[in-house]
């Protein structure tokens, strides 16, 4: 974003400085013109007053360039903007989206660890009644 003000800002100045130099120009020439009416040079008037209107008609359309440079400037800096902004939107869901999946895992992880605490648990309380079930089967093959 920055480098495109940039280049719309030396644009610009490019612009001011040939409408400055253009404007030099005409100056010049208006002088030449005011003198050689005081000289009665009517034939180097009008060629001076086609060169005033040559310049006049160049300004007109290096003013048009850059306007129309400024614009497809301006026009590309939206666009870009307009991709950055959907860019963040989407990386911004795809964020919420992953934290969510997250703390799904998250949840079945804690769930698998509480059911095999709860296996373990169990499973050490049933030892007892296997040794039980041990003996007592033991005692009835020792009577057969």
């Amino acid at each position: 974003m920055a480098g495109e003000t940039d280049i719309i800002t030396a644009v610009l100045q490019l612009a001011v400085s040939f409408l400055l130099l253009i404007r030099a120009v005409i100056s010049f020439i208006t002088s030449k013109l005011e003198r050689c009416q005081s000289c009665q040079c009517h034939h180097r008037e009008l060629e001076l007053e086609e060169e005033l209107d040559k310049e006049r008609s160049a300004a007109a359309t290096a003013a048009q360039e850059a306007m129309a440079m400024i614009a497809r400037l301006q026009k590309e800096k939206a666009s870009l903007k307009m991709e950055s902004r959907q860019y963040r939107i989407t990386a911004e869901q795809k964020h919420f989206y992953d934290l969510q999946a997250i703390n799904f895992l998250k949840e079945i992880v804690t769930k698998l660890q509480r059911d095999n605490l709860s296996h373990q648990q169990l499973s050490f309380s049933f030892p007892n009644a296997q040794d039980e079930e041990q003996r007592l089967l033991a005692k009835v093959c020792l009577s057969a």
